[in-house]
């Protein structure tokens, strides 16, 4: 038993893989709630960016427009069309509609990344 060699080392887990730290608050709390929300935590990541959008008034376009399709998903047009009428005042999210195809809805949310 004294020959016995000692374990090999475990190799140190990647934290540049698992957790970039490049990553915007914005960038953050969105992708928080896309796995919430692949999780079927829907009501939880749609909290999740109400609150960030809370903190941060001033900003956090990814978030909200990432709010809108999860509104769309959950099919509360109510509150699609209530966010969606106070970013209609930004030239770029004039379009922003109910009915707009889902792959432009995710166009301008990618844009905003």
């Amino acid at each position: 038993a004294a020959d016995t060699l000692p374990p090999e080392p475990i190799p140190e887990f990647s934290r540049d893989i698992a957790e970039p730290d490049d990553l915007s608050p914005d960038a953050e709390v969105v992708k928080l709630a896309e796995v919430m929300s692949a999780f079927g935590r829907l009501d939880g990541a749609i909290e999740a960016l109400r609150s960030f959008i809370r903190e941060h008034p001033d900003g956090a376009l990814r978030p909200r427009l990432f709010l809108l399709k999860l509104y769309r998903d959950q099919g509360n047009r109510q509150a699609f069309t209530e966010l969606a009428a106070k970013l209609r005042g930004d030239p770029r999210f004039e379009t922003i509609a109910w009915d707009m195809p889902a792959e432009e809805l995710q166009r301008l949310i990618a844009a905003e990344g």
